[in-house]
């Protein structure tokens, strides 16, 4: 019979291989926890979808609420419209700190 300790060194090889062997899967396990839930699952590369420059990869936009995915922004683009948290209030109020509204 295997110690305890043999059992949890045994079962920790075994994910260590499944997560090498299984990255598509992986990565759609780590995306379902940070609530995306209707995300492509590919790695992209184009246009990001506010500012236009090119970027690869690009990084996956989703809807905080919904979990949907709303489109591909470079990586610029989705950290500064992820400060905002979804409020269209605070982009507004930046917009006009900004000078720009």
């Amino acid at each position: 019979m295997q110690t305890p300790e043999a059992k949890r060194a045994r079962k920790a090889a075994y994910m260590r291989r499944w997560r090498k062997n299984n990255p598509d899967a992986v990565r759609s396990i780590e995306r379902k926890s940070r609530g995306i839930v209707d995300a492509p699952r590919e790695r992209v590369a184009g246009p990001c979808a506010i500012c236009g420059e090119h970027a690869d990869p690009l990084q996956c936009d989703h809807d905080r609420t919904t979990g949907l995915f709303r489109g591909w922004l470079c990586g610029e683009c989705n950290l500064g419209l992820g400060k905002f948290k979804d409020s269209a209030e605070r982009l507004q109020k930046a917009m006009v700190y900004l000078g720009a509204a």
